[in-house]
């Protein structure tokens, strides 16, 4: 909180500094930085709280393969796995990169958006392709999902 707050800071008072020293005489610099203030800090928080809560909805996270598509076998389909991140778990079908989707095995892509996606491996290597059909599920419905 305490860094939060000096960056805060920091930026108020570099913005403060290029704003007066381009608009304002000398002698108005003390009532023009003390009434900006309040809307600078008020402006800086915003951006920072959309940034953060609205940013990463569609960003590459970690996840855990915690079943493989040897365990879930649904409807004859053997090509599902569930995946567990730090939202909940995936429900995804495997096109490429089987050998590196077993059960226990870390990846690494965007888990948290419907559709295609490449995943990458726990070395940084390419892994293969997923098909997210479903993502910040319960366990219960990955266990539906998987054995109906």
């Amino acid at each position: 909180m305490e860094a939060f707050i000096q960056v805060q800071q920091l930026v108020i008072n570099s913005v403060r500094l290029k704003i007066i020293a381009v608009l304002f005489p000398k002698n108005h610099l003390r009532q023009f930085s003390f009434n900006m203030g309040p809307l600078l800090v008020a402006s800086v928080c915003s951006i920072l709280f959309f940034t953060v809560n609205f940013s990463d909805a569609h960003a590459d996270t970690w996840g855990k393969v915690v079943v493989d598509h040897y365990e879930c076998d649904a409807e004859g389909s053997s090509d599902r796995i569930v995946i567990a991140t730090e939202r909940g778990y995936t429900n995804a079908e495997v096109y490429s990169g089987y050998s590196e989707t077993y059960e226990g095995k870390l990846i690494y892509g965007d888990f948290h958006s419907y559709g295609f996606t490449e995943f990458f491996t726990e070395d940084g290597d390419e892994g293969g392709r997923l098909y997210i059909d479903d993502y910040m599920v319960l366990e219960s419905t990955a266990r539906d999902w998987c054995w109906g």
